[in-house]
């Protein structure tokens, strides 16, 4: 993967529980870190021949960093949930899909 390939800036949010001024429970996600990355979508040949992608689906590859399973990522306004994070050594690989709800 070369730096040229990552065009797509993504947020990376981390959940948070705590409680607040008046002692009642905050379950928020919080902005954890942008990330430059490349942005993968399932091209309809691949969703034709039925392999392991859904329509809500997308593989992003960035450098390694502090994220894991638990996490998730913002583009362009959309929420979505890691399902798989592949480490190939030099970048990781990453398997997410959309949160239709936007939670």
């Amino acid at each position: 993967m070369n730096a040229g390939d990552l065009e797509d800036l993504v947020m990376v949010q981390r959940h948070n529980e705590g409680t607040g001024d008046l002692h009642e429970v905050l379950d928020t996600w919080m902005d954890h870190c942008e990330a430059w990355c490349q942005v993968i979508v399932p091209s309809a040949k691949e969703m034709r021949e039925g392999q392991d992608i859904q329509h809500n689906m997308i593989q992003i590859r960035m450098w390694p960093m502090d994220i894991t399973h638990n996490d998730r990522i913002v583009l362009d306004g959309d929420v979505y949930h890691i399902e798989a994070i592949i480490d190939k050594k030099s970048y990781y690989h990453i398997k997410a899909t959309m949160n239709e709800q936007g939670s």
